[in-house]
């Protein structure tokens, strides 16, 4: 509903038909009534819908019609459940009390905590069963000197950091989850790559689509940057950033296109193959809802609760 809604705002800046703001302001109200987490969109998409109004040279009337328009139907039809929350818990989110007792805890080290969360997750990328064989020699020896780093990171802050972390990769080990994979060294290389070779080309040429591709990558980096700020890391909220998915494969397409290699046309077949057999290996292979724990749901973990259910 993100990825939609995003192409009809993109669509909207070019055309100026409120049928697209409207669908813009549909498919973001579908998303943040599905999941509280589009929210860390929030300044990642206000870069890209400014940036690219300021690239299209849309009247800026039209864009704020239209993100009015955008944002009734969003609130229409996303915001009963945040209305709920706040009728039941005193809070748009969650329990007013535990959103205190969080923001409490974070006031004087947002930046520690942030910095933390954010190299956890950068560990969490060369996690072994979300790489592909060919590159685990590799991956997994980052994963491992990352993991020594981050266990003896001592951070007076956070002091508890080390313990928790070695927990969570007792959890990492136990297995493939679709809960703790991550979408990998290949593409976090090319949407990185993409990203910054925008940037340069800027340097360069004003062209249209360099801008558009530099202004998702900045938008990508905020949304990155807000989760790590906000959203205390564990293994299992790496599922969060399906919301990126869209925005990864542009990137890495254009890192692809412009790296003018020979072989590039080996090169774009090898990655799209790569990331067809680990999106098979997971479907298959994850232990909690893999299609093989599926037909033999007695050797899945939690099988007696699911027994009981």
């Amino acid at each position: 509903c993100l990825a939609a809604g995003v192409v009809f705002l993109l669509r909207a800046l070019n055309t100026y038909r409120q049928l697209d703001w409207s669908l813009f302001g549909t498919g973001l109200g579908l998303a943040v009534g599905a999941k509280g987490t589009v929210f860390y969109w929030g300044l990642g998409l206000l870069v890209l819908l400014v940036g690219w109004a300021l690239m299209q040279r849309t009247p800026w009337k039209k864009v704020l019609k239209g993100t009015v328009v955008a944002a009734i139907l969003a609130l229409l039809l996303g915001g009963f459940n945040y209305a709920q929350n706040y009728m039941s818990y005193g809070n748009l989110f969650a329990p007013a009390d535990r959103i205190e007792v969080v923001h409490l805890s974070l006031s004087t080290s947002r930046l520690h905590y942030g910095l933390l969360n954010g190299m956890a997750y950068i560990w969490q990328i060369f996690e072994p069963n979300s790489n592909v064989p060919v590159l685990r020699p590799l991956t997994d020896r980052m994963f491992e000197r990352l993991q020594r780093f981050l266990l003896t990171l001592q951070d007076p802050h956070f002091p508890a950091f080390p313990r928790d972390f070695q927990i969570a990769t007792q959890w990492i080990q136990s297995g493939l989850s679709e809960d703790y994979a991550s979408f990998g060294f290949p593409v976090f290389l090319l949407a990185m790559g993409g990203g910054l070779m925008s940037i340069a080309l800027l340097t360069k040429s004003r062209h249209t689509e360099t801008i558009g591709i530099a202004v998702i990558f900045i938008s990508t980096v905020l949304f990155l940057a807000v989760v790590a700020v906000l959203q205390a890391w564990t293994v299992h909220k790496y599922r969060y950033f399906i919301l990126l998915a869209p925005f990864l494969s542009v990137l890495s397409m254009f890192a692809l296109v412009k790296l003018r290699m020979k072989g590039q046309e080996i090169m774009l077949l090898l990655f799209l193959s790569s990331q067809a057999f680990m999106a098979g290996h997971v479907a298959f292979h994850s232990r909690h809802h893999g299609l093989m724990a599926m037909m033999n749901p007695q050797a899945a973990p939690n099988y007696a609760l699911w027994s009981e259910c």
